[in-house]
């Protein structure tokens, strides 16, 4: 699949349109389409969710499936989690098993990679903004840990997240603790499958890939490079939020049996997809508006003008025909 075309704010003349107090200008005009591209892939997401979606642990066994079928960087994991136990820039300790009850996607990066780590950040900013744009929100947690802890210090890791566009009321950017040994990501990064190989000019060799960890501290699947569909990302990630079992009650089909699922489970199962696709279809009819009034406006403050100029000029001729007519 592609990805959703970007939403085009309206070119006004000359970028400035004068209206008085409040006028759009070049940074309204960009707010505009940045705020029109998200609703759109959340939209999207949400459109993919609310017909697809059954809430139950047989229909997330199908959708894994069905993704391993037209995802082809998705790759299904289903193993614990490796643990880990870090800290953020402020010195808040953080660990696995305090995210419990929440999914999370995780990733590994540092700070002063030239190219493909901040490829891989403005991609997790891009996925951030479509789950937010939901109530998967106060679900999800996402987690990015520093490979190059020597460097990455806390200043550095308070300014990555607003440079790359990253949300901070659900995004963590994690270091190691102190008395931890200055490697101890990097082989937390190999226990979850992949290496960061330093080189001589400081800089590391690595591959890309975006952990979902569900519930339960279960590694649930690895999205590799960049290549992904979003949407089918998304989609995925609200699987995992919207599965019946709670944190600790994980369904077995093998030696046991899954836990039925609860009434009240099923009816939040169906309307947690079709209350983000209201909430997305308002917020999208709010930005037509918005361009709308725009357009309004600007053709509002020009009438007047208009108007003048055509005054001034049926006075030019009448008093032309006055000079004629006393000639």
């Amino acid at each position: 699949m592609t990805c959703l075309g970007r939403v085009r704010a309206e070119r006004w003349p000359n970028g400035v349109v004068d209206l008085g107090a409040g006028a759009p200008t070049d940074w309204l005009r960009s707010a505009i389409a940045r705020i029109g591209g998200a609703l759109l892939h959340g939209l999207a997401a949400s459109v993919v969710m609310a017909g697809a979606i059954p809430a139950d642990a047989h229909s997330l066994k199908n959708l894994e499936e069905e993704l391993y079928r037209r995802e082809k960087y998705f790759q299904i994991v289903d193993r614990p989690a490796p643990k880990f136990a870090l800290q953020d820039a402020a010195g808040n300790a953080w660990d696995l098993d305090g995210l419990k009850g929440k999914v999370v996607v995780l990733n590994f990066i540092y700070a002063g990679c030239p190219d493909v780590c901040p490829l891989h950040s403005e991609l997790i900013a891009r996925l951030q903004t479509m789950i937010n744009l939901t109530p998967m929100r106060d679900h999800v947690q996402f987690v990015s840990i520093t490979t190059d802890p020597a460097r990455d210090t806390s200043e550095v890791l308070k300014a990555y997240g607003p440079a790359h566009g990253l949300d901070l009321s659900n995004w963590a950017f994690l270091t190691t603790r102190p008395g931890q040994p200055e490697d101890a990501t990097r082989q937390l990064a190999e226990r979850f499958g992949h290496k960061f190989t330093p080189v001589d000019n400081g800089e590391f060799v690595h591959g890309i890939v975006t952990h979902v960890i569900d519930r339960d501290g279960a590694l649930r699947a690895n999205f590799h490079v960049l290549k992904f569909d979003p949407t089918n990302f998304v989609t995925f990630v609200n699987a995992l939020v919207n599965d019946v079992h709670k944190p600790g009650e994980a369904a077995v089909e093998i030696g046991g049996t899954a836990p039925a699922p609860r009434a009240t489970d099923q009816i939040a199962g169906h309307l947690v997809p079709i209350i983000p696709l209201t909430l997305l279809v308002l917020a999208a009819a709010w930005l037509v508006g918005a361009i709308l009034f725009f357009r309004f406006r600007r053709k509002r403050f020009k009438a007047p003008a208009l108007e003048g100029h055509w005054q001034d000029a049926s006075s030019e001729v009448a008093a032309d025909n006055t000079k004629k007519a006393d000639q």
